[in-house]
């Protein structure tokens, strides 16, 4: 049996009926248009090094084995990463606070 593509105005018209190919159409610009992404802003928060895959399995290997369930921050991490995470204070209903919401 041969594999061939279903024309993009037949997926539109099954996706009257079915939501699954609705989607399929609406999103079928990815797979026909390249992608040109913009990651200055995004560098300009994380930086630009990333993780090599080795050192990715070890702290996810070590994260794992470790009893307290903690992650640490590895040698050659981001400095971001070595920050300590603390917890939003509660409030007596038991939800977290935030500093934007009105008084």
């Amino acid at each position: 049996m041969a594999i061939r593509s279903v024309p993009k105005p037949i997926v539109r018209l099954l996706g009257l009926f079915n939501p699954l190919m609705r989607e399929l159409a609406e999103m079928a610009y990815e797979f026909e248009e390249q992608f040109v992404l913009d990651t200055t802003k995004y560098q300009s928060v994380f930086g630009t090094g990333g993780t090599s895959l080795a050192a990715a399995l070890a702290a996810t290997v070590a994260w794992y084995r470790d009893p307290t369930g903690t992650p640490q921050a590895q040698e050659g991490s981001a400095a971001w990463l070595k920050t300590p995470l603390t917890p939003a204070p509660l409030t007596a209903a038991g939800a977290p606070t935030s500093d934007t919401e009105p008084s």
